[in-house]
């Protein structure tokens, strides 16, 4: 699968900040781009951040710079999806013991 800038959402590091903010060449954890409707990239804003993390508007503001906000969130948990799934294999298995 090619991999590039042309993807979204993608986690985006530029050449020149690899060395202070990124080791061991991992992607970054807090500068996350989308493609905007005119083709131009744009960095996701804390509050989106914290929205696609299943978080409330604003949850992380409490006074820390939108880096750290950001970060924050890029070391977050999403725990909406993977419950949603565990909620699909238990009533399926909650079936299957019901047909046996």
């Amino acid at each position: 699968m090619p991999r590039g800038p042309w993807r979204s959402p993608i986690s985006w590091t530029r050449r020149r900040e690899r060395s202070s903010q990124v080791r061991g060449g991992a992607a970054s954890r807090s500068k996350h781009i989308v493609a905007a409707p005119d083709g131009r990239f744009r960095r996701l804003v804390p509050d989106e951040l914290d929205q696609l993390q299943g978080f409330p508007k604003g949850w992380t503001d409490t006074g820390m710079t939108d880096i750290n906000r950001a970060f924050c969130m890029g070391n977050a948990l999403v725990v909406g999806i993977p419950h949603l799934i565990g909620q699909v294999i238990a009533s399926s298995l909650d079936g299957a013991e019901g047909s046996e």
